[in-house]
């Protein structure tokens, strides 16, 4: 039997946090090491931002470890979570598939419709990812050894992606290095683990552990982006090192019971998170109108219009049709 778990503001205010990132991160300008001091500034902001599909996976993993699942029902459960970000995402991912097909004039038709199918296109690669989740779920065990093979595996994959990408040179699509199972599967299960022990601990060791890795990713950063393969912001060790820092910091039992659900900051971030997945299927397409639109651009401008105009449409669409806004587009 799969039990249903009731809404938690805090996690709601996680996930606007989480989805305020992943934004952030597609809005960034591009940035060089070095340059400036206001340059290495926003790649340490920008660096700070890693957390937000971690923080994604480590949600999923909380809530989804509280609930039971019969042997008999497992294709229910799959069925039931695999069909609700599936099927949107593939609408989602249409215009892209088309505009693929014009530009390659069917040349590499098998290629992009697997693409489309395996939810490759753009940053869709997420939702191939925790489908692959659910299907583990049934077989996972929560437990602290778990989550030590969970930090193995992980740190081991994002070597290999990072050798292969920044060090060989491959030029691979974003669906092969950050879509399998094994590259994230530390912030998932840590999500589990978190929500059956007690979250009651200290929070002084996470908080240093935050800080030494946001200066660690900062020169593991500019020591790929000096060898010359991408900017060395993005996936990389030390970026998990403080994602799943954070991740422990913000899930403890003494910062959620600081919460204030009425603070307005905070309400608006709650918000953002309970349209989260609507934001994160549109958000892309919303960016290149803000970009093409707005003549003098920067970040931050970037940053607040896109998740401004994504929200307002999520929410004028379940007001004018709920029941299509939420089955069919994702906007829930």
């Amino acid at each position: 039997m799969v039990k249903n778990i009731l809404r938690n503001p805090y996690f709601d205010f996680l996930r606007g946090l989480a989805i305020c990132m992943v934004v952030g991160i597609h809005t960034v300008p591009v940035l060089t090491f070095g340059e400036s001091f206001l340059d290495d500034l926003q790649i340490i902001i920008r660096q700070m931002l890693n957390a937000g599909v971690p923080m994604f996976l480590a949600i999923s993993g909380f809530f989804l470890a509280k609930k039971t699942i019969d042997k008999d029902n497992r294709r229910e459960f799959w069925y039931k979570h695999i069909s609700r970000i599936y099927f949107p995402c593939i609408l989602w991912s249409l215009p892209l598939f088309i505009i693929t097909i014009y530009r390659n004039s069917l040349s590499h038709l098998p290629t992009d419709f697997l693409n489309l199918i395996l939810c490759g296109f753009s940053i869709y690669y997420f939702v191939a990812l925790i489908i692959q989740y659910y299907i583990l779920l049934p077989f996972l065990k929560f437990k602290i050894q778990t989550l030590i093979w969970a930090g193995v595996i992980s740190a081991v994959s994002i070597l290999c992606v990072n050798y292969l990408t920044k060090i060989v040179g491959l030029d691979l699509p974003i669906l092969l290095y950050a879509g399998p199972f094994p590259v994230w599967i530390l912030f998932f299960v840590l999500g589990g683990v978190l929500s059956c022990v007690s979250r009651d601990y200290s929070l002084r060791a996470p908080a240093v552990i935050c800080l030494i890795a946001i200066v660690a990713q900062y020169y593991e950063g500019r020591f790929i982006h000096n060898l010359g393969f991408g900017g060395g912001l993005g996936i990389k060790l030390t970026s998990f090192i403080y994602s799943g820092a954070l991740i422990i910091l913000l899930f403890s039992q003494k910062l959620e019971n600081l919460y204030n659900a009425e603070f307005h900051t905070l309400k608006v971030i709650k918000a953002i998170g309970g349209i989260s997945f609507g934001i994160y299927l549109i958000h892309c397409y919303i960016l290149i109108i803000v970009q093409k639109l707005i003549p003098m651009h920067t970040w931050i401008t970037d940053w607040i219009i896109t998740l401004l105009l994504t929200s307002t449409i999520i929410i004028l669409t379940r007001r004018i049709s709920p029941n299509i806004a939420i089955k069919y587009l994702g906007f829930r």
